[in-house]
């Protein structure tokens, strides 16, 4: 939402039409401004080497067998997902709002926002930073579900929220029984399903 804002003033300073400008290149904008507040709270981080190091290729064969397993289930909840749209769709109208993501001129920026910077973003934040952090405080079941319900919080449709709290408690269990690693990777392809089947409907 921060980054959607910030995205808007700066175009609303020099563009000579602002609001056409901003959605013909609202990807882009967004991603861009999303891009550089993460990079700043990263590179204030003190355990940033600890994050880098963690996503070492090195053990990705010996997560394999995790990883397969974790990503049928993210097919499986995804399909899941899909039927409860159809269910509730009704009930959330402005969730259609949605596929004006999906309309943008802007295929391989849209690809880059949708799949690759939401999942670095949020992992690093929300399974590597709060998680690690609640755990420490208040144990591991706690700590999956407090970073999965704000997780979800914050997604902006309502229908959004539930189907990413739903998916905050998957990566939250995979990050403990695997690693930060084991969760990025799942949350790319869950996203990538997501872009793919949403690119192809619009």
């Amino acid at each position: 939402d921060l980054a959607c804002y910030v995205g808007q003033f700066i175009v609303s300073q020099w563009a000579k039409n602002p609001k056409s400008f901003y959605e013909q290149h609202q990807q882009g904008l967004n991603s861009l401004v999303y891009l550089i507040i993460f990079l700043g709270v990263f590179v204030m981080s003190q355990d940033k080497h600890v994050f880098l190091t963690s996503l070492s290729l090195k053990t990705l064969k010996e997560e394999g067998k995790l990883l397969g397993i974790c990503c049928i289930l993210a097919s499986s909840m995804y399909l899941l997902n899909i039927g409860m749209n159809h269910l509730l769709f009704d009930f959330f109208p402005g969730y259609a709002e949605i596929e004006h993501q999906f309309n943008s001129y802007e295929p391989v920026l849209r690809f880059f926002a949708m799949v690759i910077l939401p999942a670095w973003v949020e992992e690093y934040l929300f399974r590597f930073k709060i998680q690690n952090w609640l755990k420490e405080g208040f144990g591991i079941p706690i700590a999956i579900v407090g970073q999965a319900l704000l997780f979800g919080s914050l997604h902006y449709y309502a229908l959004q929220k539930i189907y990413a709290t739903m998916s905050g408690f998957l990566l939250g269990f995979i990050k403990e029984k695997g690693s930060i690693k084991a969760s990025l990777w799942v949350h790319l392809f869950i996203n990538l399903i997501g872009w793919g089947i949403g690119s192809f409907m619009s």
